[in-house]
């Protein structure tokens, strides 16, 4: 195997998947124009506990991302590891690898919170400045927010509409990615020192995390199978019902992206029709929404109230009250459960 000239790096973050995945599937479309494929995720732990990341959520990321690697290594394409303290501290990790790798091309699947945006630009700006592709793909949602808009050009407030212009959208893009082509592995030498998975600094968590939340893509795919062809068409009546098997437990999954929305969407119109089913598509359109405001109306993301003309009211502070909640003695039999 000989040295090759150029390396496209796909930049993993909530998105751990091979399946439905734009940013991924574009590259390997590629190799032959711009080189073999290279995947990384970066950990931040100090970023995660900023953002107060639970530790069986990042167990959950840690599994997902070990099934993403064994998918990986099925296409012939190494996945590498790194780990920074926060995300300001990421630019430089591109920085070296921009050069002992000749990357040609960096792809991601976009994020919309602030901060992930402003990490982003970042990563951006080093790498144009340097002469290197940079693709960010609207992949995490049913549909791009950007498109989704009033008559006026501007973006909607109100879900309704919003949700009405989505299905539009949706109706002419229903489709989703293939199964992605193995790369030829042509890579015979990267010249930087990788670490491991277990490299990163995991919190520890119980076994039965495993056993409660199976982690990764197939386990995903599954999941969304049995919701789909046994149980959406119960999800009106059951979903808010506590003692009831009634939810798609796929939300994880869905945070995680080891399953897109749109494979959601697609399987739910396959298997099943009635109310059940729109309800849940109309659910999986709020989580779009949700996004949407977050991208459009940013101040959300800044401890500012969605209407800011409610900036003035003043939140009730009661430590005892939230202590509490937290170690389930309410006297609320449903809270404390």
């Amino acid at each position: 195997m000989s040295v090759v000239n150029t390396v496209q790096l796909v930049w993993f973050r909530s998105d751990l998947r091979v399946r439905d995945n734009s940013a991924l599937s574009k590259a390997l479309q590629r190799v032959d124009e711009k080189g073999p494929v290279v995947a990384i995720y970066i950990a931040t732990p100090r970023q995660w506990q900023k953002h107060h990341d639970a530790a069986i959520k990042l167990d959950f990321w840690k599994r997902s991302l070990q099934s993403l690697e064994s998918s990986l290594n099925d296409l012939s394409v190494p996945f590498c590891f790194f780990e920074t303290p926060t995300y300001k501290d990421i630019p430089s990790v591109f920085d070296t690898l921009s050069d002992q790798w000749k990357l040609s091309t960096v792809l991601i699947n976009k994020e919309y919170p602030l901060n992930e945006k402003h990490r982003d630009l970042k990563v951006q700006s080093l790498l144009e400045s340097k002469g290197i592709e940079f693709l960010a793909f609207d992949d995490r949602l049913l549909t791009p927010l950007d498109e989704v808009k009033t008559l006026s050009g501007e973006p909607f407030k109100v879900f309704t509409p919003f949700a009405k212009k989505a299905r539009q959208l949706l109706y002419v893009t229903e489709k989703i990615d293939p199964v992605p082509q193995k790369q030829n592995p042509t890579i015979s030498k990267i010249n930087i020192s990788l670490q491991s998975i277990n490299d990163i600094s995991w919190p520890l968590v119980s076994d039965s995390s495993a056993v409660l939340y199976p982690a990764g893509e197939i386990a995903a795919l599954k999941q969304l199978d049995e919701f789909t062809q046994n149980r959406v068409q119960h999800y009106k009546e059951q979903r808010d019902l506590p003692a009831v098997y009634g939810t798609s437990r796929l939300s994880h999954h869905l945070a995680a992206g080891t399953l897109s929305a749109r494979q959601c969407w697609i399987a739910a119109r396959k298997f099943s029709d009635g109310e059940g089913l729109e309800t849940w598509c109309k659910e999986l359109l709020w989580r779009d929404f949700y996004s949407y405001v977050v991208h459009h109306y940013p101040h959300v993301c800044m401890h500012k109230p969605w209407r800011q003309d409610l900036g003035h009211v003043q939140w009730r502070e009661d430590k005892r009250g939230f202590d509490a909640w937290c170690k389930g003695q309410t006297g609320i039999p449903l809270i404390d459960a």
